[in-house]
């Protein structure tokens, strides 16, 4: 992600504002109120999904965030499932967010091709196929991806035609041989809204934002080019993709599907550098969304959703939590604010928004925990700890917060 902006001097009190917002969601984390996944508003969160125990437990943490959010509008899981799965799935994961359920779409016959990231555009299609939501604007997000600031309408203003999307330089492929190979018809663009000018697409990447209409009619285009960018043997050499290489199909094929189907539809961007921010980078703005999709590092303490391939969110305590990898109650917590250096302002607030991620997914494990198992000392043991923590949090975020006002640093967000 580009992070090219300097920090503007009005970061500091409505960053901590936003992790003062964060740390209160989680003192309510396993408060076990009501499940709401509808509230007044024009913007429809759209989660993407499969199935597999891997993805359950981010989307429960990405469900938990919208809730706690305020974002206005709904929020939908869109869960890409095989048939056997789609019969047999968790009810308890059905009742804790609204949930579209598609078919799974990763395995292309025709081109003999396995690719989990098939499912993406095409259960996009599918929802819409089978829904007509209310809402006029769409956010499309990873389950990887929490909402940490509210997408507003009136904050964002489009028009139709015009989206807005995350930094991803590595999309080299939009503005060189890879372009002219398959979109050498579209007019290169003479703007840097989204990339160099001279581009055949936007260097984009999710979390994305669009009027309904345009998503409906551009994720057809998103399937098909995300199918022919998996048939182009020679794109390791020029899409930036670096885990390809040659005899590969390129494992970003999906982003360039988008990239593609969005220019062959007339649908371009303005990028933001506050859109999306992977934990343990330094923020120059406040994030919308916090993307957990890396390893990252806060002190001493790791995280990788790798290391949880096996994880099972469903498993009621006895747990074993005193081992590097549990696999099931809650995550390692991360350090609390005690354990954060402070040497500078920028440094606290970036190893608070990285350990706040966790520790939201702990909240919200905890909160289903609560809903779904038995009482006992464990339970109650561990998810009180959550809670404590999220209190501390708040109350080193409320003490940052007044000693930034006193120092001038009262502007409003960005």
């Amino acid at each position: 992600m580009g992070l090219n902006h300097r920090p503007r001097q009005h970061l500091p009190a409505a960053a901590v504002a936003c992790v003062c917002m964060l740390a209160a969601a989680l003192l309510q984390g396993a408060a076990a109120g009501e499940l709401v996944n509808s509230r007044p508003g024009n913007v429809l969160i759209m989660v993407m999904t499969d199935c597999a125990k891997y993805q359950d437990w981010q989307t429960l943490a990405a469900a938990f965030a919208w809730r706690h959010s305020g974002q206005p509008g709904s929020i939908v899981r869109v869960a890409a499932c095989n048939e056997k799965d789609t019969k047999s799935y968790d009810k308890r994961m059905l009742d804790y967010v609204t949930t579209h359920m598609a078919p799974q779409f990763a395995w292309n016959e025709e081109l003999k091709d396995w690719y989990a990231a098939y499912n993406k555009p095409a259960a996009v299609v599918d929802y819409f196929k089978h829904n007509k939501p209310a809402e006029e604007w769409v956010v499309v997000l990873d389950a990887d991806m929490l909402l940490h600031r509210v997408f507003k309408p009136e904050e964002l203003p489009l028009q139709r035609g015009w989206g807005y999307g995350a930094h991803y330089d590595y999309l080299i492929g939009v503005d060189n041989a890879l372009a002219m190979r398959h979109v050498p018809d579209i007019v290169p663009r003479n703007d840097t809204k989204a990339g160099r000018v001279g581009r055949r697409g936007d260097r984009v990447g999710g979390p994305y934002y669009m009027h309904k209409d345009d998503m409906i009619r551009m994720a057809p285009q998103w399937y098909n080019w995300t199918r022919i960018m998996r048939t182009d043997m020679e794109a390791y050499k020029d899409s930036g993709d670096t885990a390809s290489k040659k005899g590969d199909r390129i494992w970003i094929a999906e982003m360039y599907g988008y990239c593609f189907g969005a220019a062959k539809s007339d649908i371009w961007h303005h990028w933001r550098e506050d859109f999306m921010l992977y934990p343990g980078y330094t923020p120059n703005h406040i994030p919308y969304v916090l993307h957990y999709g890396l390893i990252y590092h806060v002190g001493g303490w790791t995280f990788d959703k790798h290391f949880y391939f096996d994880f099972d969110s469903h498993q009621c305590p006895p747990w074993e939590l005193d081992v590097d990898r549990p696999k099931g109650g809650i995550f390692p917590p991360p350090p609390g604010p005690k354990q954060l250096e402070r040497k500078d302002y920028l440094n606290w607030y970036k190893d608070m928004l990285a350990a706040s991620v966790i520790a939201t997914v702990n909240a919200a494990l905890c909160d289903y925990h609560v809903r779904n198992c038995d009482p006992s000392p464990q339970l109650t043991m561990v998810c009180n700890k959550v809670s404590s923590k999220g209190s501390a949090t708040a109350a080193a975020a409320t003490a940052q917060l007044a000693h930034n006002r006193r120092h001038m640093y009262c502007g409003a967000a960005p």
